[in-house]
């Protein structure tokens, strides 16, 4: 940590001069990304979603019950074996973890004491599907200094059974070539093996880079907007201060910490939840991860001393919107750092103007704190079904470092205000389809699935800009999409095949 203190002359110098708060700002440097391998369980926490299947390799036994192979034989690279410590020769996959963070992950080495390419499998336990259909996971290539790796690997999805990887044949149901430095979230549609019992095998085939991470490798349900409001930071100047039409609050109108080295427009100044995007940072920020997209949201500490005021009092307001019943408010967050201390926050709700006293908090305790890895949280919303109401969340992190945030959703009936988009702007595909079918841009809308007799087979409340519906339990043959909002109706057909 790095901080600036000023002599008591200099202050009193100082103080009759016009203060600009980015003099005073604080400075942090970005933590050091060694690596070491897993020792000890881990206190990160896991995603409250029931997945098909979810490996965090939070567990030290994560890699227990997965076939991992190393088939190319290559012996590890003396910096891995003897400068790290690492040895991937007997087991091809390691637990390991960044040193300043307690988020473990999967790993495999393509650096090694002679120019051949990797080729070390990961293999899943056998999966059923019955929870929607896709496969996700979040990968590095991690740099170990000098000049950055860029890690090759394939994914293999197969319904026959894999006991190792003499089993797989034909092509990768899906490659990646070049992995990013920064963690890097994949989704699949694998909806093909809906009701399948499958196997996934991941191959790493790098030649002569470095280390390759893998990690929350799930299948099911990959969470989508189910409201119709999304706070995702991508449609706003990045590191600006107004959000319209979301709600910022300064209440501690404190100068910030920053990032050391680094300079972007407010740096350091009083500011609320901002949109953070690491790509246009001077230099670029690559130690920061954006959960999905290009930015997401920050709040930077508030300083303590004779400039700052500690700790954080930051509101970020939804506009109003109408509970939908059973709804709730869910996103993705995250620490940047746990070596000030995690993160902070709470979750409020106000049918009453958006001002911080109105606001009722529904997360438990004083506060919720957050670990370093993109994590998974959702509240009920549902006492307030059928009402208009804004949800808050406010960050009263305590001198911590940048508390991260991204795809905040609410589900609703629909904002207060006029709907972003008219029906004749909706999206069907695929068509034909085999069952899923996927409905964009029809967001408070009622929609009606129909025969060509005019007999309803399907009915639903469309809060969300996108929609997915699962008609593989009709028969084969052309149906009707009916939507309709208010005075307004649109038809749609649709053709199931089998």
């Amino acid at each position: 940590m790095i901080k600036s203190y000023f002599s008591q002359t200099i202050l009193a110098i100082l103080l009759v001069l016009v203060i600009s708060p980015e003099l005073f700002a604080q400075t942090r440097a970005l933590p050091n990304r060694n690596i070491q391998a897993v020792t000890t369980p881990s206190t990160q926490q896991s995603p409250k979603i029931n997945w098909d299947y979810f490996n965090d390799f939070q567990d030290t036994t994560a890699l227990n019950n997965m076939v991992h192979e190393n088939v190319d034989g290559n012996n590890d690279h003396e910096s891995i074996l003897l400068g790290l410590g690492l040895n991937f020769f007997d087991d091809a996959w390691l637990l390991l973890h960044f040193t300043n963070e307690p988020n473990y992950w999967a790993a495999s080495n393509s650096y090694f004491d002679t120019t051949e390419a990797a080729d070390r499998w990961l293999i899943t336990p056998p999966i059923f599907v019955n929870n929607w259909s896709s496969l996700a996971w979040k990968a590095l290539s991690v740099n170990l200094g000098g000049t950055p790796t860029s890690e090759d690997y394939e994914i293999y999805v197969s319904d026959s059974l894999i006991l190792s990887s003499a089993d797989v044949s034909g092509a990768p149901f899906y490659s990646v070539n070049e992995e990013a430095n920064t963690w890097t979230e994949h989704v699949l549609d694998i909806s093909d093996f809906y009701g399948d019992t499958i196997q996934i095998a991941i191959r790493h085939t790098s030649l002569s880079q470095g280390i390759l991470a893998i990690d929350d490798l799930r299948v099911g349900y990959i969470h989508e907007p189910e409201g119709g409001m999304l706070g995702d930071f991508e449609n706003v100047t990045a590191f600006s201060t107004d959000l319209s039409p979301w709600i910022t609050l300064d209440l501690d109108s404190s100068v910030t910490y920053v990032l050391e080295g680094v300079s972007y427009p407010g740096s350091g100044d009083p500011a609320s939840f901002i949109p953070f995007n690491p790509d246009l940072t001077d230099p670029s920020v690559s130690g920061i991860d954006v959960y999905e997209g290009d930015q997401f949201g920050v709040v930077f500490s508030a300083v303590a001393g004779p400039f700052g005021n500690a700790p954080n009092n930051d509101w970020l307001i939804s506009p109003k919107a109408t509970i939908d019943p059973g709804g709730k408010v869910s996103f993705y967050a995250k620490s940047f750092s746990h070596l000030w201390g995690l993160e902070r926050f709470r979750v409020g709700v106000t049918t009453s103007d958006p001002e911080a006293d109105n606001f009722t908090i529904i997360t438990p305790g004083n506060y919720v704190q957050v670990d370093t890895a993109w994590t998974y949280f959702e509240y009920d919303l549902s006492l307030w079904a059928n009402q208009d109401v804004h949800v808050g969340i406010n960050c009263v992190s305590d001198t911590a470092f940048i508390f991260c945030i991204d795809d905040i959703r609410i589900d609703s009936l629909g904002t207060v205000s006029t709907p972003g988009f008219e029906l004749e702007e909706m999206e069907v595909f695929p068509n034909p389809s085999t069952g899923m079918v996927y409905l964009n841009r029809i967001e408070q809308a009622q929609v009606r699935i129909l025969d060509l007799m005019g007999r309803e087979h399907y009915f639903m409340h469309s809060a969300s800009y996108k929609n997915r519906i699962d008609l593989s339990h009709l028969p084969a043959g052309l149906y009707i999409i009916q939507v309709m909002r208010g005075s307004d109706r649109i038809s749609r057909k649709i053709q199931l095949i089998r």
